[in-house]
């Protein structure tokens, strides 16, 4: 990883202004060169879980210096027995990991969490930070990598990782390839994951530049980017997709697709939406009530878009509001118009124009959109019919069974480089303006 040649200003408003340096007074005199920290929050996990997860990475393919961090946290209005139960995992981890915590390859923290943003997104942050700490301690621009207790990586997962930042030195963060452990007979899991693929595949249809997962297990960035982007956020649900959509809107993430997580496909209440929600709530329900966005509503947006990129790049001064009636009340009430002018006028440069304009309508907009459209009569279909439809638009068949057709969207979009894709889309569609405006004013003139 590259050293810091000099500490940016932000850099130094982060550290004196944001970063908890907690955890990193504890292990600051045991510091040795490092190149990639896996950070991973404990809350509520079992012995068995959280091992398989180090155990994983601790059997990676031999290929940089990384340390993991574990953080086991509960709450301060947690019950006495489970903060008993925390207490008695990090002595048992302590006992197992005994040479790995000396050889410095392993380091474990117990923290109560207090207050209204006790959660994932505090936990996340209080390592993160850490991790910052000790890089900028020993000068380098390290990766911080994102795991979850209950998830276990791919013997290539460490060597991929620094591959590819390496290789690509102006990218910031990753999304990497995620995969639910799942079989024919696992229908809950099979259909969550499918509603997060047909999700990303429906914006990736819209060619919309943050068409990237936001899966808190499978997510790395730069140390000195997650400092600029100012770290970590507080949720306590969701803190992943807020946090990684920072580096959408510089265009500085992209996917990792040669290397795989697995995150558990368990029931769980520890937050109030994600994985384990939606598998509890489809055993008490039946995995036939799980419903994902219309893909009409899709539709609408993708027609109102394309007729805003043509708008900003021929500088059409009056801004499109779209003939659906329930579109253009979600516009009206964002301030579309006002909106319109100040893009516009943000650039002399059609590509920046359009960035501007998603950085406008970005991701957390798209999904207020798409709750809007959906609570004003495009109602939620089930999954299977979504991805049916998104099937029928990339020239898929669908596969025998949930699984298989699970499978098939995987390995697509796994085949993708949608950091590329969107830009080469980009150009064309700057190309083909351009060309037909030539023309336009050939043939006024």
């Amino acid at each position: 990883m590259e050293n810091i040649k000099q500490f940016p200003k932000y850099l130094s408003r982060y550290l004196q202004n944001r970063c908890d340096r907690s955890l990193f007074d504890s292990i600051k005199d045991e510091l040795i060169d490092l190149e990639i920290i896996i950070v991973i929050p404990a809350y509520q996990e079992t012995y068995d879980e959280l091992t398989q997860t180090i155990n994983s990475v601790l059997s990676c393919e031999p290929a940089c210096s990384f340390l993991i961090l574990v953080l086991i946290n509960y709450k301060e209005t947690d019950s006495t027995d489970s903060i008993q139960l925390a207490r008695a995992l990090l002595s048992r981890l302590k006992v197992q990991y005994a040479t790995r915590i000396e050889t410095n390859s392993v380091k474990l923290f117990l923290r109560e969490l207090k207050g209204k943003k006790a959660g994932v997104g505090l936990a996340r942050k209080l390592l993160m930070d850490t991790a910052l700490m000790y890089f900028v301690s020993i000068n380098s621009d390290g990766i911080i990598v994102n795991l979850d207790a209950d998830t276990y990586v791919t013997d290539s997962y460490l060597k991929v990782i620094k591959e590819h930042f390496s290789n690509n030195p102006k990218l910031e963060a990753c999304s990497l390839a995620f995969h639910h452990p799942s079989t024919q007979d696992q229908q809950p899991i099979c259909l969550y994951e499918l509603h997060l693929r047909y999700f990303i595949g429906m914006q990736r249809q819209l060619h919309l530049p943050y068409a990237y997962q936001t899966v808190g297990s499978a997510m790395a960035v730069r140390a000195l980017a997650y400092a600029k982007e100012g770290g970590m956020n507080l949720r306590q649900a969701g803190e992943d997709f807020y946090f990684i959509h920072k580096f959408s809107k510089n265009l500085s993430l992209a996917d990792i697709n040669d290397t795989c997580v697995f995150p558990s496909g368990r029931v769980s209440d520890r937050v109030p939406f994600g994985t384990g929600k939606a598998i509890k709530d489809m055993r008490l329900k039946g995995p036939a009530q799980y419903a994902t966005y219309n893909p009409k509503s899709f539709v609408v947006i993708k027609e109102w878009i394309a007729k805003v990129e043509q708008d900003l790049i021929h500088l059409i001064t009056e801004p499109y509001y779209s003939d659906e009636a329930d579109l253009n009340d979600f516009l009206v009430q964002q301030d579309f118009a006002n909106a319109y002018i100040r893009i516009l006028n943000s650039s002399s440069q059609p590509a920046l124009r359009i960035k501007n304009f998603y950085n406008w309508f970005d991701a957390f907009l798209l999904m207020k959109c798409l709750h809007h459209l959906r609570d004003s009569g495009y109602e939620n279909v089930p999954v299977q019919s979504a991805v049916k439809y998104l099937f029928s638009q990339l020239n898929l068949e669908l596969g025998c069974s949930l699984y298989e057709t699970l499978i098939i969207l995987k390995n697509h979009q796994l085949l993708q480089d949608y950091h590329n894709q969107w830009r080469a889309g980009l150009n064309s569609k700057l190309s083909k303006a351009s060309a037909s405006l030539s023309t336009h004013q050939r043939n006024r003139s």
